[in-house]
C-alpha cells in the first residue's frame, strides 16, 4: 500500500497535468476568440455549452464523476474561457 506521502506525489503530478491541460485549453481559445471576431459570432455559445457538459455526462458517468461535479467545473471553465475569447484585441497586441 502506498504512503500518504506516495499518493499526494501522486495527486501532484495530477494536479500539474490539470494546469497543463488548462493552459493548452486556454491557449486554443485565444484561437477561438480570434475566429469569432473574424466572423461576427458571439463569444457566448449556450448551445456549445449545453453540448459540452452532455458529452462530459457521459464521460462521467464511465468514470464516476458527478454531474454536479462536471457542472460547477464547467461552470467556471467556460466563464474563464469566454473571459479569453472576449480578450481578443489585448492578447493579439502582445503576441
Amino acid at each position: 500500500m502506498d504512503t500518504l506521502d506516495d499518493l499526494r506525489q501522486k495527486i501532484d503530478a495530477i494536479d500539474e497535468q490539470l494546469l497543463t491541460l488548462f493552459a493548452k485549453r486556454f491557449a486554443l481559445a485565444k484561437h477561438v476568440g480570434e475566429y469569432k471576431k473574424i466572423h461576427s459570432l458571439s463569444i457566448i455559445d449556450k448551445k456549445r455549452e449545453v453540448e459540452k457538459i452532455k458529452t462530459l455526462k457521459k464521460i462521467g458517468e464511465k468514470n464516476d464523476v458527478s454531474l454536479s461535479f462536471i457542472k460547477k467545473a464547467w461552470k467556471i471553465v467556460f466563464a474563464e474561457t469566454y473571459k479569453i475569447e472576449g480578450d481578443i484585441d489585448s492578447v493579439s497586441s502582445t503576441e
